[in-house]
């Protein structure tokens, strides 16, 4: 095996900018100064890991494009934040309160697969909350989110009947099972069949087993959501939560004179 070393010649060179420097060089090879040329180096490793920065930066910014993209919640509420949330009464400030604690700690809700039942009167801000939840996971977390209203979901798992359907029943299940956020709105509206029941318990309860978060609106009172599947109210309150919504609605009624 060769040793390189035994080649090198011990030489004093003058930089520049370093003055006299000692360095080792091969016979008739060009002399350069040592520190520059660990400063050169130092220079490529910073701008290597730059452009690894930038790389990063991008392929995120692309991730969270393309999450909100299939996030599928509705224009309106695309750009609800908690900062657009006007919260006055003391109710309103705590749920808030609440959901904001909740979408900033998402990490850990995700974790511990905790859920949350918005339960109350039309108006009173629980999609825009809720969408709030989702626009800020997507954005500062990078999380998937889904938002369906519940009829929307029926559609999309009765789609798979048809014969000429690509994908089946389980296939879309298990699409609204893997998203880390999934939101069901409008829930004891229009479900009415034991079929419906029995499709919407299978969404959350394969949510509840795999520990995946599940965020259901829905216009009824906590009795008569637990009195219409009280299977869906049990696995959403255990290790979950439920914020009521009692005020008078928040939507500003449009006079036409």
């Amino acid at each position: 095996m060769i040793n390189f070393n035994e080649y090198l010649q011990k030489k004093e060179i003058t930089c520049e900018k370093h003055g006299n420097q000692l360095a080792y060089v091969f016979p008739n090879r060009e002399s350069k100064c040592p520190r520059c040329e660990e400063e050169l180096e130092k220079e490529k490793e910073l701008k290597a890991i730059e452009r690894q920065k930038t790389k990063d930066a991008e392929t995120r910014r692309l991730s969270i494009e393309y999450n909100f993209k299939k996030s599928l919640i509705p224009f309106r509420f695309k750009k609800n934040s908690f900062e657009t949330y006007e919260a006055k009464t003391k109710e309103q400030i705590y749920n808030k309160k609440m959901l904001l604690e909740y979408a900033t700690n998402f990490e850990v809700n995700l974790k511990d697969g905790i859920s949350v039942i918005l339960s109350g009167k039309v108006g009173n801000g629980k999609t825009h909350l809720a969408c709030a939840v989702a626009n800020y996971v997507i954005e500062n977390l990078n999380k998937t989110a889904l938002f369906l209203n519940v009829v929307d979901a029926f559609s999309k798992i009765k789609e798979t009947y048809a014969k000429k359907s690509e994908n089946s029943e389980s296939d879309v299940l298990n699409q609204f099972c893997n998203i880390d956020l999934l939101i069901l709105d409008e829930f004891g509206v229009q479900v009415g069949s034991d079929h419906e029941k029995l499709l919407l318990f299978r969404i959350i309860n394969t949510r509840y087993e795999n520990l995946m978060p599940t965020i259901l609106i829905s216009n009824l009172s906590a009795l008569e959501i637990k009195n219409f599947e009280h299977r869906i109210y049990d696995r959403l309150k255990e290790g979950g939560f439920l914020l009521t919504f009692t005020g008078e609605s928040m939507r500003r009624s449009k006079t036409i004179l």
